[in-house]
């Protein structure tokens, strides 16, 4: 019975993911007046490193809405400054790649690779 309950608790938790990303998209596109589809391309790279650099590991893992939040506010703090310089987009996502380089590499258990020889 207890199964049952945790699965329908998190088909709720699903719902309501989907529901605020549709909202998300909605208030996203309401702002703007017309665009193209590659629009959000920019903001890939930073969710998944807010979300790699302190919440959930890419083998696998435990992670959390909190941890996630913390990633975002550091993302948040690395691009302000790169904004107020002005340093264009392109540099932008090499840096974002370096930091989701060094959190890959940091959270790889290194117990459970193999040396091939």
């Amino acid at each position: 019975m207890s199964s049952m309950k945790k699965c329908f608790e998190q088909v709720t938790i699903n719902r309501c993911n989907f529901l605020f990303a549709a909202a998300a998209g909605v208030f996203f596109s309401v702002k703007l007046p017309g665009g193209p589809p590659t629009i959000a391309n920019g903001f890939r790279l930073p969710a998944i490193v807010a979300v790699l650099v302190c919440g959930t590991p890419l083998a696998g893992g435990v992670g959390g809405f909190i941890n996630t939040l913390f990633g975002a506010l550091i993302v948040a703090v690395i691009r302000l400054p790169m904004r107020y310089f002005e340093i264009d987009a392109t540099r932008q996502q090499m840096v974002f790649g370096v930091i989701l380089i060094v959190a890959i590499a940091a959270t790889i258990d290194r117990s459970k690779l193999r040396v091939v020889k």
